[in-house]
């Protein structure tokens, strides 16, 4: 039975798709660079693509090396962790051959995350000290401080659970 990340790479080897390749480096996380390459196809063992262009890119793609790769659909995106298989070229058609890289299939395959910060979970967190603006419904005018349990936090603001009786809120720009 075909697993959803090896239906996202043959359909990106039909399509010539393109995937995220980087040295899966654990003694410089987060340094290594990633690269944007061309798959090239994908036979059910080994995943084909375009060799990146920059010259450092080889250092990384020895025969043997650790590598990532980075499949995205819809709604999903995958890491593949593997090994370089080798060099070799590709026939692109029947007037052009390409450069390639031969990816193991993957020994691990997991979630992927795209940011390169650590997500901390907040959900849940009380938060003691909301104060709370005055918006142009309110008569008094005054600031409001309450407690609250926070629901989200991300990079257009945070959300938190406040008590029924403190009112209408101000969206802030």
């Amino acid at each position: 039975m075909q697993k959803p990340w090896q239906d996202m790479l043959r359909l990106l080897g039909q399509t010539n798709g393109a995937v995220d390749l980087s040295p899966d480096r654990q003694d410089t996380p987060g340094k290594a660079p990633t690269w944007r390459c061309r798959m090239l196809a994908f036979d059910g063992e080994h995943i084909i693509l375009q060799r990146p262009d920059p010259p450092e890119a080889i250092r990384y793609l020895r025969s043997g090396e650790p590598v990532a790769v980075g499949i995205v659909d819809e709604n999903y995106r995958w890491l593949l962790l593997t090994h370089v298989r080798g060099m070799s070229h590709y026939q692109l058609n029947d007037k052009k051959r390409v450069p390639a890289v031969v990816i193991e299939l993957p020994h691990t395959v997991r979630s992927g995350q795209r940011r390169v910060f650590y997500r901390v979970p907040a959900v849940g967190c009380d938060v003691d000290a909301v104060v709370m603006l005055p918006d142009s419904n309110d008569t008094d005018g005054e600031a409001r401080s309450f407690n609250a349990t926070l629901v989200n936090v991300s990079g257009g603001g945070i959300g938190v659970s406040a008590p029924s009786n403190v009112g209408s809120c101000v969206a802030l720009d």
